[in-house]
């Protein structure tokens, strides 16, 4: 990641008194861009943690002192970027290193499609609270969710814990007139989303595996029906006036073309400029994707998808901090006779969005602009006195990693060993082998199946024999689901779907680190993989999980298939 040094040397930071106030104060300049009072702080020693301050383009924690030294530091690398002798009263900003690259997305429903959404009925405020009518939403109290796509703007907010009222309604805090937000139809349907779930039809899932669980969402800004003059009007408030991040990733595409009409000039020209506004930033520009669905404006303008392609590449090419993601080099049928049509299976039925296969493939055009600025953390557990069981006070709650060769339990006709605290169930008509390996690594134990399918729908689950106890956590912790999951014989087993996620007992919240969407085997990858799974974001466990928290890894099949075997290993979760 590369920092701004011109704009970060015209920023200075001190504290000033005014009518008897102090102000830790920044400065362009003359200009003063942000101020934060400093109540009943001694004269020198560090800021209460409370205390936040915004020092070029980055979200930090403030420290005050006499004779120190200013540090600019990248929260990718460490490395000091920025640094010089300062005097007394000085604010001095520090980066809270999680070591993970926190980023930002924006786009349109290929990028929304990440989470999961869901239409909302109807929304009405009263008291500054709004509650929101959406059929079998499916969240729990304390959830984060988005609101989008209101067409009062009030009603739109980004990243606020909701109030399950029942199955069909919640509330969330919203301030506000009294009155109602009505959708504004067409495309753009009123929408709920939550960001704990992923899907496996959409690219972060794969991307996350692919960095090795080095990321961090920080806020998915994709909205359904959205263009990018949408997405360039609503960048400051999704993008610049998110919380702390590393890197911006922008994609748009179907709806300019199909939908808006625009020619490549004009989006050409809305991505550039929210490109512009992330200085100091890693902005990955993500090509415009092919389709079959040729929309309100028919099949011309896929002329303009490839002329946005070309421009917006050679853009990028010149740019120090930006990237080019080729997605449409590994969707695009480079010979057919129609131009801009993707191979077989990269997309959904709507001939529109990408199915499993397609956002793979995304991720991996991603992964190649990126890789070299991925950080290279090592997040999984490592020793069998790493968790709960060994220290109530360690915060992995979670013991069977695994770390024995027996013990658990097999269900539904599954033979062979599972290891303490992990079942295995075997669903349908397929058979299902287990057994406890050591891994590759030495870091303890497999939990490895081969699992032989039968039949559509025929699936194998790895799971904990029980819930977590209640006691390992509170409602409201954080907490994020860690682990490796290695496939071998994709290609012939015909496996549609692996579904990872958490679920709280005794409470409607569920988080999918990847949500099944596919049909069939055919829009599935079929390689052989490993899957480096880590949350996107932290879930909240919500309120009324009293009575335990559970994992589950479900790897299901479209058809009867050869053996495939999984290994399943090093879990841990973690309370942030």
């Amino acid at each position: 990641m590369q920092i701004d040094m011109v704009k970060l040397d015209t920023l200075e930071q001190r504290v000033e008194t005014v009518g008897g106030v102090r102000y830790a104060r920044t400065y362009s300049g003359a200009e003063l861009l942000e101020e934060d009072e400093l109540v009943g702080l001694p004269l020198a020693g560090p800021l209460p943690g409370e205390i936040q301050e915004v020092f070029a383009v980055q979200r930090q924690r403030v420290l005050f002192g006499g004779d120190i030294a200013v540090t600019k530091e990248n929260p990718v690398t460490g490395g000091i970027a920025y640094s010089t002798s300062v005097g007394a009263d000085l604010i001095t900003p520090e980066v809270a290193k999680s070591g993970l690259l926190r980023f930002v997305t924006v786009g349109d429903s290929m990028t929304a499609g990440n989470s999961h959404n869901s239409t909302i009925t109807s929304i009405t405020r009263t008291n500054n609270v709004a509650t929101v009518v959406c059929t079998g939403h499916g969240r729990g109290t304390g959830e984060i969710c988005s609101i989008y796509n209101c067409s009062d703007s009030t009603f739109n907010l980004s990243n606020v814990a909701v109030t399950r009222v029942d199955a069909n309604t919640l509330t969330y805090p919203c301030p506000g007139a009294d009155g109602s937000a009505a959708s504004i139809g067409g495309t753009k349907t009123m929408q709920l989303k939550s960001p704990a779930w992923s899907k496996d039809s959409g690219y972060l899932f794969w991307l996350q595996s692919k960095c090795g669980g080095a990321l961090k969402l920080v806020n998915n800004a994709g909205r359904s029906g959205t263009d990018s003059a949408d997405m360039l009007s609503s960048y400051d408030t999704d993008v610049i006036s998110a919380e702390y991040h590393d890197a911006v990733i922008i994609m748009t595409g179907y709806n300019d073309w199909a939908n808006a009409n625009f020619s490549a000039a004009t989006v050409y020209a809305n991505v550039t400029a929210m490109v512009k506004k992330s200085v100091g930033k890693l902005v990955v520009v993500v090509s415009s994707i092919p389709y079959t669905t040729n929309g309100t404006y028919g099949s011309a303008n896929r002329g303009e998808a490839i002329k946005y392609n070309r421009a917006i590449r050679n853009f990028c090419n010149g740019m120090r901090n930006v990237r080019y993601a080729d997605a449409a080099k590994y969707l695009i049928d480079a010979t057919h006779a129609t131009k801009f049509s993707p191979l077989s299976n990269m997309l959904q039925a709507d001939g529109i969005h990408p199915s499993p296969k397609g956002a793979e493939r995304i991720a991996q055009a991603i992964y190649d602009a990126i890789q070299y600025e991925v950080p290279r953390v090592s997040r999984l557990v490592s020793s069998s006195g790493d968790n709960y069981g060994a220290d109530s006070t360690n915060p992995n709650i979670l013991d069977a990693a695994p770390w024995t060769t027996s013990g658990g339990a097999l269900a539904g006709g599954a033979t062979g060993t599972a290891a303490t605290g992990i079942a295995v169930t075997n669903t349908g008509s397929g058979t299902v082998v287990a057994s406890v390996v050591s891994r590759s690594d030495g870091v303890g134990y497999d939990q490895q199946v081969v699992f032989t399918p039968a039949a559509n729908n025929d699936s194998v689950t790895f799971s904990g024999t029980g819930y977590l106890s209640a006691s390992r956590y509170s409602v409201g912790n954080k907490v994020n689901y860690i682990g490796e999951l290695v496939l071998s014989g994709m290609s012939g087993a015909n496996i549609k779907s692996v579904e990872i996620w958490l679920q709280y007992q005794g409470s409607s919240g569920m988080h999918y680190l990847a949500k099944a969407q596919a049909t069939g085997a055919a829009t599935y990858p079929n390689g052989d993989m490993t899957i480096s799974f880590a949350s996107l974001v932290d879930s909240v466990i919500c309120n009324g999980a009293s009575t335990g928290l559970g994992w589950n890894v479900v790897i299901k099949a479209g058809a009867a298939g050869t053996a495939l075997t999984a290994k399943l290993g090093r879990q841990s979760i973690e309370k942030v």
